[in-house]
């Protein structure tokens, strides 16, 4: 049994160190099984150090002031974990600790295993906002109390008081009070700032009784009032008159006056009093004077020499005249009369006014006849038989008529109000038609009924003069009769007739009509 060759146990595996063939070392990874190896027992932790924080040197922590962590870098193992992720803002410089776990590396005894070490940084104060901080711009107060809000240059207004101001009568400095919220980046970030900022709010006036213009107060003979008028304010007066006095006497009016708003002293009521001469009761006014005889014809004129005055003397009167006009309007006549003796105004001049209706006159359009042609437009006079007429001639030929026709029925629609055709009879119902002079003499006045007829030529012998010519076969004529109704006329018959010319070859001789009565 001696002679068997048997190995002698050696390690083969790599629980020991064994020598290894080429130097003096002992490694586990020696350990082949060959005879040379030699178990040295157990190696576990033997012969490599154990990984502790006061070998390793963290470096690059950082904390930022709103408390972001920089983490650092070690110069063994790996870092697996750090905590904490971040840090909350502070108020002073802070010292911040960091927990940091690493895990050894395979030359240290506790490879694979992991160890906590701390690092530290200073974290940097976060400053506290404060009302001192911030600057607000733009406050101001107006007259009336009104505020302009404020701006600010740091957080947010979330609200203002008061909301206004009441007037004031001397400078006055005004405080704001202001709510501001504290934005991100301040360590008290969401709080509510109670500041404040000030301006000066101008006084405002206090309304007096001589601020106000008092005009137009006036008291007649009888003691009646003529209120007057304020420019500042409302007011309500006493006496509501003043009795009538013999000789001229200074009344006083006592004016309650309501300050209006923009004073300091708004709604406040002020007594407040002006003055006028009250004359004495036999004083000449225009009550006492009866105008007459003011008539407005339709062409704006007047005769003057027909007005007159029950008392004292007519001065003067303007205006001279009137224009015309398209609808029915009221005129006034302004008359100086100077006042008669027994009054206490004698001889002094007073204005008094009368009124009149002026009527529109009717117009009609003019025909234009074809060169050397002639039209004419005449009212006759029947006071033989009381009939008013007024006749068209015109040399046309006897076979067109085109411009006495074209006048004659234009004029007799406009007159009449209602169609007129040749031969037709037409009535004024309620309507008085009044005809007149280019000097307002009134030629015919009608009413009632009239009749549309034409002859050719109506009579030779009323065809008007040069430059109309005598040849029948040339003419043709038109004739509006008014056959009852004549209320009033003036002229000569028709045998004979006065050539009133309305219309001469296209001139308007001034001769108008207007409705007088309806």
């Amino acid at each position: 049994m001696r002679y068997n060759k048997v190995k002698p146990p050696v390690p083969q595996d790599d629980r020991r160190g064994c020598l290894c063939w080429d130097t003096n070392t002992y490694s586990r990874e020696c350990c082949d099984g060959e005879y040379q190896s030699q178990g040295i027992g157990s190696i576990t932790g033997d012969g490599l150090p154990l990984l502790e924080c006061s070998l390793i040197t963290l470096s690059g922590f950082a904390v930022a002031q709103d408390g972001t962590v920089t983490e650092p870098s070690t110069d063994i193992g790996t870092i697996t974990q750090t905590s904490p992720s971040f840090f909350s803002i502070v108020d002073v410089d802070t010292e911040r600790t960091l927990t940091v776990t690493i895990e050894a590396p395979s030359d240290y005894r506790n490879v694979g295993q992991t160890i906590e070490c701390t690092t530290t940084a200073t974290q940097v104060l976060t400053p506290t906002l404060s009302c001192s901080d911030i600057t607000l711009t733009g406050f101001a107060v107006a007259e009336d109390g009104t505020i302009t809000p404020p701006t600010t240059d740091i957080g947010t207004i979330s609200s203002t008081s008061p909301a206004s101001f009441d007037r004031v009568n001397v400078d006055t400095t005004q405080t704001l009070t202001v709510n501001i919220t504290v934005p991100s980046g301040y360590y008290n970030v969401g709080d509510t700032l109670v500041c404040s900022t000030t301006a000066v709010q101008s006084a405002s006036q206090t309304l007096a009784c001589e601020d106000i213009t008092i005009s137009g107060f006036a008291v007649d003979e009888n003691g009646v009032i003529t209120q007057p008028t304020i420019d500042i304010g409302t007011f309500t007066s006493s006496p509501a008159s003043f009795a009538t006095v013999t000789v001229s006497t200074v009344q006083t009016l006592t004016l309650d006056i309501t300050v209006p708003a923009g004073y300091y002293n708004t709604g406040d009521v002020l007594v407040c009093t002006t003055t006028a001469t009250q004359p004495a009761y036999n004083v000449f006014d225009c009550t006492d004077v009866t105008i007459s005889g003011f008539l407005v014809y339709a062409s704006g004129n007047y005769n003057s020499a027909v007005i007159s005055v029950n008392a004292g003397t007519i001065d003067s009167m303007t205006p001279a005249s009137f224009g015309t006009v398209t609808t029915e309007t009221t005129r006034t006549l302004s008359v100086d009369i100077t006042v008669p003796a027994g009054y206490s105004n004698s001889g002094q001049t007073i204005t008094c006014t009368t009124t009149s209706s002026q009527l529109p006159i009717i117009y009609f359009d003019q025909q234009t006849p074809a060169v050397s042609s002639y039209v004419a437009f005449e009212p006759i006079l029947d006071s033989f038989n009381n009939t008013y007429a007024f006749c068209v001639y015109a040399n046309d030929p006897v076979t067109s008529l085109s411009n006495a026709h074209a006048l004659m029925e234009q004029v007799g629609n406009e007159i009449a109000g209602q169609g007129t055709t040749t031969g037709s009879t037409f009535t004024f119902n309620a309507t008085s038609i009044s005809f007149y002079s280019p000097s307002d003499v009134l030629l015919a006045k009608i009413s009632g009924a009239g009749r549309f007829s034409y002859t050719t030529p109506d009579n030779l012998s009323s065809v008007p003069p040069t430059p109309y010519s005598s040849n029948a076969s040339n003419w043709t004529s038109y004739k509006m009769v008014f056959t009852n109704g004549v209320i009033s006329a003036s002229g000569t018959a028709v045998l004979n007739p006065n050539q009133e010319m309305i219309i001469d070859n296209n001139q308007d001789q001034g001769y108008y009509w207007t409705i007088e009565e309806l």
